[in-house]
């Protein structure tokens, strides 16, 4: 379809010529470097996902300017820059240290981490909708599909969000013969 016939061109442009590896830069700096090369091959597809939310202009390490919605689990991440690297694989852990220094260098990305566990790199002032202006559009409720299609997530991404909300109390759930959905939460004390 043409998600794969795009997620394949990009693929195809930001090949990685010269992969960072620790016998390059050395142990010390491989994370660092690793973060910055992570940085410049992330933008182009965080922008796509959101798009467009991303200023176009923006520099590699500058700051972004753009309220995107743009995400990636970190195991989507894992594939996409493994594939692009060809033979010159990052293991999960390395991937994971090098995300995790996106906010203390400055760089306009964050690693997040879900309340289940699952780990995602979104731009550092992706500004997320708050979820009760999305469920007055929804007066029968919202469903994980819904705010999947409604912010480009995918499903896994909309119920890690939604049981995210519901966690903090901002929505109930209604698990019916109709299936799960979200309601504002009106029980909560102020």
């Amino acid at each position: 379809d043409d998600d794969d016939d795009d997620l394949s061109a990009m693929l195809l442009q930001t090949g990685i010529v010269n992969p960072v590896s620790k016998a390059v830069v050395g142990v010390d700096h491989y994370h660092s470097e690793l973060a910055a090369q992570l940085l410049d091959f992330l933008q182009p597809l965080l922008r796509q996902r959101e798009g467009g939310g991303m200023d176009d202009g923006m520099s590699a390490r500058g700051s972004a300017r753009g309220q995107g919605r743009g995400m990636m689990t970190l195991t989507d991440l894992f594939c996409v820059y493994n594939r692009a690297r060809g033979i010159e694989m990052v293991s999960p852990a390395d991937l994971r240290k090098a995300c995790e220094l996106f906010e203390k260098k400055g760089y306009p990305l964050r690693l997040v981490s879900f309340p289940s566990g699952v780990l995602v790199v979104q731009p550092a002032d992706s500004d997320e909708p708050s979820l009760s202006a999305l469920l007055a559009s929804y007066p029968s409720g919202l469903a994980a599909q819904d705010l999947a299609n409604a912010l480009g997530l995918s499903l896994a991404l909309a119920r890690n969000r939604l049981k995210a909300a519901e966690d903090a109390g901002e929505v109930c759930r209604d698990d019916s013969i109709e299936g799960l959905r979200f309601f504002p939460n009106r029980f909560a004390t102020t």
